[in-house]
């Protein structure tokens, strides 16, 4: 097993918010949840860009769309009841106006799929198709008399069906078929209890779940999360420069920012110690930081010039 493939199920890749119990969705740009950051932030912290490959399945995608569609045209209608309501209480005292630019459905959908052409290559994910084969409907068809998940029985006007969960077991079916095509650690992030893993798909619902799973077939080093961590955050590089007495300024000619090492200063609490090296206006700094990696804080950050 040489590579990692991690699947995002729907819930993962959108987020909402609720507002006098409306359930909104973000429409300006596509804004997955905070378990999609997290993982996403790990994989490249760890250094684990070049064997890992981010997937969405088709079913998952259309869903996602389908949810933002329906989403959009509750909340313009929702916009359009409120703001004529507004307009014959206040009457000419408060003028009220908007421009919708994506009026029709149509517009509406060429806007989320230049959104998603652009999501999709900035966080490198694929799409994976569903299986269209006979096999694939054998197998549904097992699985749906048999009540095995992600197939669930629900009581609707007093009859039972057993059939719910089509869409989540075109989605589980999709992996497992990746999963038996490929010798690759592949694990599915989804909130959704109806998914049981199995020896080859690991189900996560968290960040700590990826990374304990692949913990167990990678070797993972916490050392070069945290200089990857640090390396990677203009934030955090500005806190220890800032501590020195200078402004971080990246982009003059002769600055210099390399952690030279990382160790442990408490293991049992997550605390490390990190060295760094900087050069700043031709001044060479040695730089000493404690690092808690739970709040993800510097605890303290001493520095010092060289030969003082």
């Amino acid at each position: 097993m040489e590579n990692i493939s991690i699947f995002f199920d729907t819930n993962i890749i959108e987020s909402r918010f609720s507002c006098d119990k409306q359930e909104f969705q973000f429409h300006g740009k596509i804004t997955p949840s905070r378990n999609f950051y997290d993982i996403v932030n790990f994989i490249n912290e760890a250094d684990l860009t070049r064997i890992t490959t981010f997937y969405i399945s088709e079913i998952s995608w259309k869903e996602f769309k389908l949810h933002l569609v329906e989403n959009y045209e509750n909340r313009i209608r929702d916009m359009k009841r409120y703001v004529e309501a507004y307009s014959k209480s206040f009457f000419s005292i408060v003028d009220i106006g908007y421009d919708i630019k994506h009026e029709s459905k149509s517009d509406y959908m060429n806007h989320i799929n230049e959104l998603g052409e652009s999501f999709l290559s900035k966080y490198k994910c694929n799409i994976i198709s569903y299986p269209r084969d006979i096999e694939l409907f054998e197998s549904l068809i097992d699985k749906c008399i048999n009540r095995k998940k992600p197939f669930v029985s629900v009581r609707i006007s007093g009859k039972d069906y057993n059939d719910a969960g089509l869409k989540d077991a075109l989605i589980w079916e999709s992996i497992l078929r990746h999963s038996d095509e490929s010798n690759e650690l592949c694990l599915f992030v989804t909130a959704d209890k109806d998914f049981e893993g199995g020896s080859d798909i690991v189900v996560c619902k968290s960040l700590d779940d990826v990374k304990n799973s692949i913990a167990k077939h990678f070797e993972v080093n916490d050392f070069i999360t945290i200089k990857t961590k640090i390396d990677t955050n203009d934030y955090m590089k500005e806190q220890i420069i800032t501590s020195t007495g200078n402004k971080y300024n990246p982009m003059a000619p002769d600055f210099d920012f390399e952690i030279s090492s990382v160790s442990y200063k408490d293991k049992e609490q997550s605390i490390y110690k990190i060295e760094i090296v900087s050069v700043i206006n031709e001044t060479r700094y040695l730089i000493e930081c404690q690092f808690d990696a739970v709040s993800n804080e510097f605890i303290e950050i001493t520095h010092s010039r060289e030969n003082e």
